[in-house]
């Protein structure tokens, strides 16, 4: 399909959306390097860490234990944190998308 001045074509917002997220899953990755309140701190464990663990234990690469020592390397352990922090900031930039958009239909001005 030839692309002139008659002929636009819609670009993709998809890469945007991937760029964007990498700013949330970069702060979520870098809050375990630091002391952070206990509250925070368990709400990562739950939502980040124990999700990893089981990708992990279920894709073979050990077993997993929240009270023991587990069996999976550390790498890919820190690995599969980071995908999942990912894929949590993808999720939270698609909604903030969704949240901008349906606002400014909501308050847009009938013509």
């Amino acid at each position: 399909m030839p692309v002139g001045p008659g002929n636009k074509r819609r670009k993709s917002k998809l890469w945007l959306f991937l760029i964007w997220a990498i700013f949330p899953a970069v702060v979520i990755s870098g809050t375990f390097q630091y002391d952070v309140p206990d509250i925070v701190e368990a709400i990562f464990l739950t939502l980040v860490w124990l999700p990893a663990g089981i990708i992990c234990e279920k894709l073979g690469f050990g077993a997993f234990s929240m009270v023991g020592a587990s069996t999976i390397p550390n790498w890919i352990f820190f690995t599969a944190i980071v995908a999942t922090s990912y894929l949590y900031g993808l999720l939270l930039v698609f909604l903030v998308w969704f949240v901008i958009r349906f606002g400014k239909r909501l308050w847009r001005k009938p013509e």
